[in-house]
């Protein structure tokens, strides 16, 4: 293993040569600033690594010296692309720093070093641990990508998750936490490289410190969750577009074709931004060309997922279009299944009704009366967008008669689009799908507002209070970081171990620590509870009632019909929750499926646990609930099924 900072900046410098080479060949290096080249360049080569990456694991090239020979690769091509130091001397910053701009600075040095402290403890993260970085591990485990036909979080796109594997197979557990919180950090620098240039530093500055310290953000960029990562290459298709407005010239529609592919290659809503930014291209002159650079663009970056989706069901959006293509693998999906997750996960995520009057009033919803649906309260995105909303409203009016010209028309235009599709025609209304976008929506808001603080009418009446709201929200939410930091600090100022960290952040985690010591890699395990994925050791089966077929776990399986499934499989152990001793009263459920399993004698109990589930791993004792867990063993002597 490589030590954790020395991989984590290696695959840093890779994505950068791979992004600045691009950008190179593009032609378009030349005209950026040291920064942007910095900033750009990550954006687009994480996203580079991603898609080789792809290609590299469907051939089975995931071993040690080919992910060696990438990141190598790369980092020739940061020295071959990059300019001197006299460049940077060249665009360096001579204006004195002032006190606001300084507290501006120490509050993100601040917010980087509690980010720094979560990247020291063990990944936590439900989703995480769930499939953002057990996936990439069980294609290093395979060295080979391999289809996972599971629905929502395994048979979709995952150029973010695979660009994981080099840093977990050549650094492990540790590298994998520094790279989420230096490609969380790398957002917000793109975000202020990009927004300087509409506004003057101390608004930069203050936009990067309330992107940095939103719930959102606190809560997914130091965990393997996409949304951030995917802003990235939504940043980076902002960029493009301005500059395509500012110098017409194609080669940047080309570029914001690829950055929206990008984002369509790591999650399914990129399909959404892909269409809204093409509708924001298209919103000027030279129709065709654009059209053809941008699509271009897209399709290339972003094809790749969905025809592998495509190849292994016959739906490049599976499970979305069962019932309207021929699915090319029966069995991996049937109309049970299809009816149980339109029914109990698809009609259950739309809490705000999908009508004209809703789509004006559900961002106010959403920030002033979050319900738990929403996820707005934990995983909101902070109320800085309504506080700045006056000030930029003011700024619109003063700037109404040259709207329609102004470089960030293109980006108000794919906000609103984006925004529409996912609110009429999205699965899901959880607010934290939005953040990829939100970055953007901070930056037209802040702009709006310097617009009408530095017009000298009102310039003297909106500056003070448009800069405390800045203050008060950062002074807020970077409160709320501290809290959220505490649970993982308590982890790192202490002697507590791994373990024991994990038992109190991880719900349901009680089995794990004795599975690994117990079994080894001649069992095989059979796990409900996808969290549990990523820190078990020994080999595992997935399985979920809603979100796959190919082990059946409705109501219509018998016991019997289980027990077949598990031996094609070659499970032999089981872990189930809310486990009751075996009785005469008749359960439902996988409870009933497994206690028909132990009831025949072809399974035993071999070990149970008193576990608990908690919503939140920040204030876990005001959701606690306990609940026994058991850990069967299939067996054949005596089995009567």
């Amino acid at each position: 293993m490589i030590p954790a900072p020395a991989i984590t900046l290696i695959q840093l410098v890779a994505c950068i040569g791979y992004g600045a080479a691009l950008l190179g060949l593009l032609g378009i290096n030349a005209r950026l600033s040291p920064s942007e080249r910095l900033t750009f360049g990550f954006a687009l080569g994480s996203g580079v690594l991603g898609w080789m990456l792809f290609f590299f694991g469907v051939s089975g090239l995931l071993a040690t010296p080919y992910l060696v020979g990438i990141l190598a690769v790369g980092a020739v091509l940061f020295g071959v692309f990059w300019r001197s130091k006299s460049d940077w001397a060249a665009h360096g910053e001579a204006t004195p720093w002032t006190l606001l701009e300084t507290l501006f600075a120490a509050g993100l040095a601040v917010s980087f070093l509690m980010d720094g402290i979560e990247s020291l403890a063990p990944a936590a993260d439900a989703d995480t641990l769930a499939y953002h970085f057990d996936i990439p591990r069980s294609f290093l485990q395979s060295g080979a990508i391999v289809f996972e036909p599971r629905a929502l979080d395994g048979a979709v796109p995952l150029l973010v998750q695979v660009a994981y594997m080099p840093v977990l197979a050549l650094g492990g557990e540790a590298a994998l936490n520094a790279w989420a919180m230096l490609s969380g950090w790398a957002v917000i620098a793109l975000a202020y490289v990009i927004a300087v240039r509409f506004v003057d530093r101390k608004w930069a500055l203050g936009l990067a410190l309330v992107l940095a310290t939103t719930p959102a953000v606190v809560y997914g960029a130091g965990s393997g969750q996409v949304e951030v990562r995917n802003a990235a290459f939504v940043l980076l298709a902002a960029a493009a577009m301005v500059r395509l407005g500012e110098t017409g010239l194609l080669r940047f529609a080309l570029l914001a074709g690829i950055a929206a592919g990008l984002f369509a290659g790591g999650k399914y809503l990129g399909l959404f931004f892909v269409a809204a930014a093409g509708l924001a291209v298209l919103s000027r002159r030279d129709f065709a060309g654009r059209a053809a650079a941008f699509g271009t663009g897209a399709l290339v970056a972003g094809f790749q997922w969905y025809w592998w989706n495509w190849t292994n069901t016959g739906d490049p959006v599976f499970p979305m279009l069962y019932g309207v293509l021929d699915y090319a693998n029966g069995q991996v999906w049937d109309q049970a299944h299809e009816d149980l997750i339109r029914r109990s996960f698809f009609s259950q995520e739309i809490f705000v009704p999908q009508h004209p009057l809703s789509f004006f009033a559900f961002p106010v919803l959403a920030t002033l009366m979050p319900g738990p649906q929403l996820d707005s309260g934990r995983t909101g995105l902070g109320v800085i967008a309504l506080l700045l909303a006056p000030f930029a409203v003011a700024g619109i009016w003063q700037a109404r008669r040259t709207i329609l010209r102004s470089r960030l028309f293109p980006v108000l235009v794919c906000v609103a689009v984006f925004y529409a599709l996912w609110f009429f025609i999205g699965s899901s209304q959880k607010i934290r799908h939005l953040l990829p976008v939100y970055p953007l929506v901070l930056l037209l808001a802040v702009a709006a507002t310097y617009r009408a603080v530095t017009f000298p009418a009102w310039a003297a009446a909106l500056r003070r209070p448009a800069m405390a709201a800045v203050l008060a929200v950062c002074a807020i939410q970077m409160a709320g970081q501290a809290l959220f930091t505490m649970n993982f600090a308590r982890f790192v100022f202490s002697d507590e171990s791994r373990d024991h960290f994990l038992l109190r952040n991880v719900t349901y985690f009680q089995p794990v620590p004795w599975l690994n010591a117990h079994l080894n890699e001649t069992n095989r395990v059979l796990v409900f509870d996808r969290q549990l994925n990523f820190h078990l050791r020994v080999p595992k089966v997935f399985a979920h009632p809603v979100h796959q077929a190919e082990i059946n776990l409705l109501s219509s399986q018998t016991s019997a019909g289980l027990l077949q499934e598990l031996r094609k499989r070659r499970i032999d152990h089981i872990v189930i929750r809310d486990w009751e001793p075996v009785g005469a009263e008749r359960k439902t459920g996988l409870l009933e499926l497994t206690q028909g399993l132990v009831r025949a004698g072809c399974a035993e109990v071999r070990k149970t646990f008193d576990a608990r589930n908690f919503a939140s791993r920040t204030l876990p004792g005001l959701s606690a609930r306990s609940s026994t867990i058991a850990v069967l063993r299939i067996t054949d002597a005596g089995c009567r099924l």
